[in-house]
């Protein structure tokens, strides 16, 4: 009886490292993991190069990358003889994409409706289909503006390189009123979200003290909400020009989600940087003026309500309006719910700016070259970060061709080459 029960004992020990070890191995083959730093000299030969800052495109043109960096864009790079080349006859070669409006880590609209269990694995291997699925459409970076503190951490390891996935600028935690958007609407009933997804404010000081604890754990900006004030709490403009004010000291942009022309007057005094969401109320000549004068980019985040045709026209009516202005206009989805796809929803976003009367071009800048001035990061120039994406068609004009996605690379490292194989490089 000993020995069979010592037996038995013995096969429920091995299934149980049987099971662990195929835990261990879905865990490890799924993860996404980065790769090793580029070496030597990687050249991106014959397509059309567009850098992202306006100018017209190369044709025929040559992007040389050493390491991390470019070194030369332009028709006469001199080619390294023991470089790598990747042939781009026929593509369109641009900057990679930026969406400048996500919330990476939500754990709201499609989160919500996922299995505890689920949830958890996917967040301990830092959600790598998230990952994935932006640099299989060209998203090389994101600015996440609203997010557990968590992303800091992921954000690290994406840029040792020990996980591959968007480079990551993140406000973290976002900042409202006492029982303002989301404490009271997204996360309503979730004690827990609240407490780590928000930082209520009531007090100048207080809020600063946030903002500086925020900076040392490694945010790259702060996100405010200055909204409603009739059916919900708005933070007081007091406290928004505190954090703004503090946010600048420590070297960080400030984000405010605004809905109404008034608002976005208010933050933009307050000392906003980019100001995310567009209202749907005509926006007066005023507070256009403002936002061109002080150089606060507007992120529309169209692609939210590409579900309400009839919200979006009006919303497109006042992109129309602010780009006319010469406002500066960056692109942002808002990604987080259930009908959005992470990476695929800027290819929208592009779509709807187009139609709202960017041009293609204008449209891209927006993606691109506004987005990472507003980043510090550097458009396709020698010294900026490798970020590229080679595109199937003339996006430039023809928009819907930005989905037409090749080959990614991102600071130097090939991520995606589909023209030998669907599969990634891991």
């Amino acid at each position: 009886m000993s020995r069979i029960r010592l037996l038995g004992c013995g096969a429920l020990l091995g299934l149980l490292v049987a099971t662990a070890a195929v835990c261990f191995i879905v865990y490890s083959c799924t993860l996404y993991r980065g790769k090793p730093p580029a070496k030597g000299t990687l050249v991106i030969r014959g397509g059309r190069v567009w850098d992202g800052t306006g100018r017209e495109p190369v044709e025929n043109g040559i992007v040389v990358i050493q390491g991390e960096r470019i070194a030369c864009l332009g028709k006469e790079c001199p080619i390294p003889q023991d470089a790598t080349v990747v042939d781009a006859e026929g593509l369109t070669v641009l900057p990679g994409l930026v969406d400048m409006h996500i919330h990476f880590g939500a754990l709201v609209g499609a989160d919500a409706m996922r299995p505890l269990p689920l949830l958890l694995w996917d967040y301990a291997r830092a959600r790598p289909a998230h990952r994935r699925a932006f640099i299989e459409a060209g998203v090389t970076s994101i600015r996440s503006v609203g997010d557990l503190i968590y992303i800091v951490y992921l954000k690290r390891e994406v840029a040792k390189g020990k996980l591959a996935g968007p480079r990551i600028f993140t406000a973290g935690p976002i900042f409202t009123a006492p029982g303002g958007h989301p404490a009271s609407t997204l996360f309503k009933g979730n004690p827990w979200l609240i407490k780590h997804g928000t930082r209520q404010m009531a007090a100048p000081e207080a809020a600063r003290a946030e903002v500086r604890k925020l900076a040392s754990q490694g945010v790259d900006g702060i996100k405010a909400v200055y909204t409603d004030g009739v059916q919900l709490p708005r933070l007081s403009l007091e406290v928004l020009r505190a954090i703004a004010d503090e946010a600048h000291k420590h070297g960080l942009w400030v984000a405010v989600h605004a809905s109404s022309a008034q608002e976005m007057r208010e933050a933009v005094l307050a000392g906003a940087d980019t100001i995310e969401h567009i209202p749907s109320e005509p926006l007066d000549e005023e507070v256009l003026a403002l936002l061109r004068e002080r150089r606060v980019t507007l992120v529309p985040a169209l692609a939210v309500w590409k579900g309400k045709p009839e919200r979006l026209k009006l919303l497109q009516a006042n992109v129309a309006r602010a780009h006319a202005a010469g406002v500066r206009i960056a692109a942002g989805t808002d990604t987080q719910g259930v009908n959005m796809a992470f990476g695929d929803s800027l290819h929208w976003e592009l779509e709807l700016l187009v139609e709202a009367g960017l041009t293609p071009a204008e449209a891209l800048r927006a993606a691109t070259g506004v987005a990472w001035e507003m980043l510090g990061v550097g458009v396709l120039q020698p010294g900026a970060p490798a970020d590229l994406m080679l595109v199937e068609g003339d996006p430039l004009t023809r928009i819907g061709d930005v989905r037409n996605v090749r080959v990614v690379i991102q600071g130097g490292r090939v991520l995606l080459d589909r023209r030998k194989s669907k599969c990634l490089h891991n």
